[in-house]
């Protein structure tokens, strides 16, 4: 499998541009990675932004994701935010969500399951 990394600050996929992640790949952000453009691929990453002209088809795994654009695939993300305009077409697994009024949704949306936490306390 071939991997491609980016880190350090934001990069940006700008308005019109394509990019393509070749099969059996995986696009890896390490910074924020901020899509005006269009993504298909798999992708991995720790903060996503979709704007508003944006759109990301494909797998997709990543800490936070925030979509004023259009999401399609199937994804696992830590924070989601689907805000007004955004779609969703797909499954995501998130463990917190927040969805503003005027966000479409048309997919399965499920927590991640998580084990449960013993706090166990010194004295």
């Amino acid at each position: 499998m071939k991997i491609k990394k980016l880190n350090n600050g934001i990069s940006s996929i700008a308005h019109e541009a394509k990019l393509l992640v070749e099969k059996g790949s995986v696009f890896i952000s390490e910074c924020t990675l901020d899509v005006h453009g269009y993504i298909k691929g798999n992708i991995k990453g720790k903060y996503v932004k979709i704007g508003p002209k944006g759109k990301i088809d494909g797998n997709l795994n990543c800490d936070t994701l925030e979509i004023y654009g259009e999401f399609t695939g199937n994804g696992e993300v830590r924070e989601l935010q689907v805000c007004k305009g955004g779609r969703v077409k797909g499954s995501l697994s998130y463990n917190t969500i927040v969805v503003e009024v005027g966000a479409i949704i048309s997919g399965p949306m499920k927590p991640i399951d998580k084990d449960p936490v013993l706090l166990i306390e010194n004295k």
